[in-house]
């Protein structure tokens, strides 16, 4: 009699049982029983897999319910040139508000209108590998609730993180609370990492990095150079241990990091003795896939060494040549690794790129702030000459004191607050840092920081905030896609590219599940390969061995559709003139063969007649 899966699952659990260990046998249940090294007991394997059937058997049981109805949530759609996508981009843009209400329809020209009325949001896709398919159809509503929660949970890390280091601070003094930077830049990152991977849903990774990547930077910019401000005492901001403190995070993120982060003792752990160990050869490949990175926390990581020197510079200089170093370092040994042992990542936009630029001007904006600050409050003692009545010592009194006490003057001080933070944001309104015991060069450099971040906050404030404030209320009813490169000549089907074909892809998988009917499309359009095409057929979800309950038109509705249209023979697409400064000609003649404008309208596959055709002639491409 044949066994089913499970029968065959317990079976092979109890004949190792009954079979007399090894100490082979022995560690692995040594390592199994830890749970790390991802190497569980049986048990708990039988369990998730038990739990996992459970939730497809109803997700199933939902499918075969004949008034369940499966509504597409989003088309990818890949053009036959770029100049084709640029222009259904620039005739279907529409605003964000318009498309979600169908505003302004009367506005519109009808050809434009989806079944004359629906608008469609139509934008330009994230690449292919870096789509999530299995999250496709996430509103903005349930966006927005998730990452409110992870935004708010990371507020409280911060918060408490400043009480804890702080605490330390006046238990064990700076060492412990340089520990615990240390520890929480390590840790906390690893912890909002998990919430942003587990609890947010987003479309594609690009988003799905930049989330995190705000994420991270805003707690590693406050848990380096803001909780260092806040529990350092005022006395203290010019003292040796202060600034080796600084110097402390600086170096380990120029140097120690880097170098853990290269050796990779995990890794290497797992490749030359976990491995060993391994159940299964599946098992023991997933621990040679390489390492997985995450271009979020490479861009924190760099945007935080440089906002602490930045934010210390003028009190300890020497950060910005160790801001440089870690730099050239963390280049030529990320290069490395990038090379050679970290994981070939999913294309991403440039997104990343252009929101850490914004956050390196705004670095640069609170370096401007902490110098005014940094000035106004200095020599940090708390002292401040004294006014009205006796105002210097007897001068037998400095005379006696002189080889006694080693005094120099004969002014008398009185103890008064030099702080001015509380007074930093009045700049901004006219208000002033200056202390009347101020004078000379102090007082000019207070005045002309003063100045410059007067400067810098309305640059900000007219760069970014307003622009961005002005921008997003007019994209909420206008559409404007704005190409930023030049279009390529290249047509779809002669180059090495991949498609828009489902997948569903795992740290733990060698191969990405094919989620369609791979007989729909050519596998040269799959973003991996395999020996033969038969795999492919293996790999993916569609097919009766994985479903044995339900025929192809069931799987069909089941499953997403991938269609393919052959372009004619001699097909070109000719850019609008005004996309273009100099029009690429097509043919030499008179005006009535110059290629004119024309637009391209979403009306399905075109006809042979709907093209310009070149390459008439014989021997022509």
């Amino acid at each position: 009699e044949e066994l089913n899966f499970k029968e065959k699952l317990n079976e092979l659990v109890d004949s190792q049982r009954s079979e007399e260990l090894t100490n082979q046998d022995k560690t692995r249940d040594l390592i199994m029983k830890t749970g790390v090294f991802g190497m569980k007991p049986m048990a708990k394997w039988k369990q998730a897999l038990a739990d996992v059937n459970e939730k497809i058997q109803k997700a199933l049981e939902k499918a075969e319910n004949p008034d369940t109805k499966f509504i597409p949530s989003k088309i990818f759609i890949t053009f036959e040139t770029e100049v084709a996508q640029r222009k259904c981009l620039k005739a279907l843009s529409q605003g964000t508000l318009t498309a979600a209400f169908d505003l302004g329809k009367d506005k519109i020209d009808p050809q434009y209108i989806y079944g004359g009325n629906n608008i469609l949001a139509v934008k330009e896709a994230p690449e292919p590998n870096e789509v999530f398919y299995e999250d496709v159809d996430v509103t903005f509503k349930i966006q927005l609730k998730q990452q409110t929660i992870t935004f708010f949970i990371t507020v409280l890390m911060v918060v408490g993180s400043v009480f804890c280091c702080k605490l330390l601070q006046v238990g064990t003094g700076a060492g412990g609370a340089a520990l615990w930077i240390s520890l929480t830049n390590i840790i906390i990152p690893i912890v909002l990492r998990g919430l942003v991977l587990q609890v947010e849903d987003h479309v594609s990774m690009n988003d799905q990095q930049l989330s995190l990547f705000n994420k991270l930077t805003f707690f590693r910019w406050m848990n380096t150079a803001v909780v260092l401000y806040l529990i350092t005492n005022f006395t203290e901001f010019l003292t040796v241990a202060a600034m080796k403190q600084v110097q402390a995070v600086l170096f380990a993120d120029a140097i120690t990091t880097p170098i853990i982060r290269t050796l990779n003792p995990s890794d290497l752990l797992n490749q030359l003795v976990i491995c060993n160990y391994a159940l299964t050869q599946e098992k023991m490949n997933s621990y040679f896939l390489g390492t997985v990175w995450y271009p979020a926390e490479r861009y924190a990581d760099m945007t935080k060494t440089l906002f602490l020197a930045l934010f210390y510079s003028c009190l300890f200089p020497a950060g910005l040549f160790l801001t440089a170093l870690g730099y050239g370092f963390c280049y030529t040994v990320d290069k490395y690794s990038l090379l050679r042992s970290w994981r070939t990542p999913a294309e991403l936009d440039d997104d990343i790129t252009k929101v850490s630029r914004g956050h390196m001007v705004f670095a640069v904006y609170c370096h401007a702030v902490m110098t005014m600050v940094f000035y106004a409050e200095f020599p940090f003692d708390g002292l401040c000459k004294k006014k009205g009545g006796q105002d210097t010592l007897d001068w037998w009194v400095y005379r006696d004191a002189q080889p006694l006490y080693n005094v120099t003057t004969d002014e008398l001080f009185n103890t008064c607050d030099q702080g001015v933070m509380d007074r930093a944001l009045l700049v901004l309104f006219g208000g002033s840092v200056t202390r009347d015991s101020m004078h000379g060069r102090q007082e000019r450099i207070v005045h002309m920081y003063a100045i410059l971040v007067v400067i810098l906050s309305i640059i900000l404030f007219l760069a970014f905030f307003a622009k961005g404030l002005l921008m997003g209320f007019y994209h909420l009813y206008h559409g404007s896609y704005k190409p930023e490169t030049e279009a390529n000549e290249a047509h779809f089907t002669s180059c090495d590219i991949q498609a828009y074909i489902p997948l569903i892809t795992h740290p733990s998988l060698a191969y990405p599940l094919i989620t369609a009917n791979v007989e729909q499309f050519d596998s040269k359009y799959l973003p991996f390969e395999l020996p033969r095409e038969e795999d492919y057929l293996v790999q993916s979800l569609f097919n009766r061995s994985e479903l044995p309950n339900f025929d192809d038109e069931e799987l069909a509705k089941l499953f997403s559709e991938v269609r393919y249209y052959e372009p004619p023979d001699g097909l070109i697409e000719v850019p609008d003139v005004e996309d273009e400064e100099e029009p690429p000609s097509v043919h030499d003649g008179d005006d009535s063969t110059k290629p004119k404008k024309k637009g391209w309208f979403l009306r399905g596959k075109k006809k042979k007649d709907d093209y310009e055709e070149v390459g008439q002639g014989e021997g022509e491409p």
